[in-house]
């Protein structure tokens, strides 16, 4: 069992799938297969134009939408864990470039004054400083990683550490603000 492969699964809320590219032109954004929704207010509706546009059109979103449509079968262990590794790798990147100045003030703009697109922009900050926190090894799953990879790999489940939890929770918190402000915030990939 992969260690650092669990610890990826567990920091990302969300359902590790298969999701296939359109064309080399013209890849699916990870929502686009899902029942439609609509954005939680003008802002959030507002927000999410430039956030799709962003994943379509900036590298870093493009990346993270090849990284996705890199099929995976789940019959090969490291292929599975190699595609997990890139997406969240890609993931992150796009995060990052988001938050860059001219994105971030299209997002800004977008939101206005508008109350439910003010609270998703204040989930994106903490969802992406969390993110950091978790996948840099600055806040670990376990207290002891050495002992809990041990522990794991004999089938125990080993005592995480109570600030992962709770940075994990308040993570699946502000991806869910996110998620009901813009439909095309991915939920699954």
């Amino acid at each position: 069992m992969n260690f650092k492969r669990i610890v990826s699964i567990l920091i990302l809320p969300f359902l590790i799938g298969s999701i296939t590219a359109c064309s080399h032109d013209e890849l699916k954004t990870p929502n686009q297969d899902l029942p439609s929704a609509s954005a939680a207010s003008t802002g959030c509706a507002a927000m999410d134009k430039v956030f799709e546009a962003e994943m379509k059109n900036s590298s870093a979103g493009r990346e993270f939408l090849q990284a996705i449509a890199i099929e995976d079968k789940g019959d090969d262990m490291q292929k599975t864990e190699e595609r997990s590794e890139k997406v969240l790798k890609t993931w992150l990147a796009f995060l990052a470039d988001v938050k860059k100045e001219e994105p971030y003030k299209k997002l800004k703009d977008a939101a206005g004054d508008d109350p439910k697109a003010a609270k998703a922009l204040q989930s994106l900050d903490a969802y992406t400083d969390i993110v950091k926190k978790l996948t840099s090894g600055e806040v670990t799953q376990f207290p002891h990683e050495e002992e809990a990879k041990q522990q794991l790999e004999l089938g125990e489940t080993p005592e995480e550490n109570p600030e992962f939890v709770r940075l994990q929770t308040e993570q699946v918190e502000h991806h869910n603000t996110l998620s009901e402000c813009m439909p095309s915030w991915p939920v699954t990939f």
